[in-house]
Order: C-alpha cells, then structure tokens, then sequence
C-alpha cells in the first residue's frame, strides 16, 4: 500500500511492478500510478496477507 500527501492509498500489486536488470535504472512510480499533480509517495506499507476484520489506523501531526 502506498500512502500519498494528499491522505489518498493506491495499492499496487508485486507482479503488476516491472521487472528490470541490476543496471537498469528503473520506472519511475508516477508511470505505475495515477497520481494527481503535486501528489507524492510519503510511506509505504508492505501488506503480506489481507485478512477481513484487520484494520489500519493512520493518523497525522496537525491535520497534516
């Protein structure tokens, strides 16, 4: 799961990521996700298994 600054989660699955060489330079997150203009990746959190019931709590610093 990948949490932006705007409070928004886009979740992206590990085959849907390209694979790439150990000297390739990689592909920018903004062409995996639709994110909106000034929008930023702040954290992202490893979801090994999604089991109903289970909950994740987010909060901020000043409404920020």
């Amino acid at each position: 799961m990948l949490f932006t600054n705007t409070g928004r989660v886009y979740r992206l699955k590990a085959y849907e990521i390209p694979e790439a060489s150990r000297t390739s330079r990689g592909t920018a997150i903004i062409n995996l996700l639709q994110l909106m203009p000034e929008e930023k990746i702040t954290a992202v959190i490893p979801i090994e298994e999604y089991k109903e019931g289970e909950d994740l709590f987010m909060s901020t610093k000043k409404g920020l």
